[in-house]
């Protein structure tokens, strides 16, 4: 899954494979806020990732984290 975010934390890019296997189209995510697929007792966790990729930019991160799909179900992600 490919999910760009601005520093806002709002998705700008997704690809196909991203949106299908959450079971969105497309459009639904886009200019959402990523929070949107994540759950909400993760969302802090999402910003200090977001954030820690802000301040150092150009450099790789990776940690694991729960994704929600549309359909309320929940799997685990490795992202970076």
């Amino acid at each position: 899954m490919i999910f760009i975010v601005d520093k806002k934390g709002i998705i700008t890019e997704v690809n196909s494979l991203g949106a299908k296997e959450l079971g969105y189209e497309i459009n639904e995510l886009l200019n959402q806020p990523v929070t949107k697929v994540f759950l909400k007792q993760d969302w802090r966790i999402i910003k200090n990732q977001i954030n820690k990729c802000i301040k150092n930019p150009g450099k790789l991160f990776n940690w694991e984290i729960r994704k929600i799909r549309k359909n309320g179900s929940v799997i685990w992600v490795k992202e970076n």
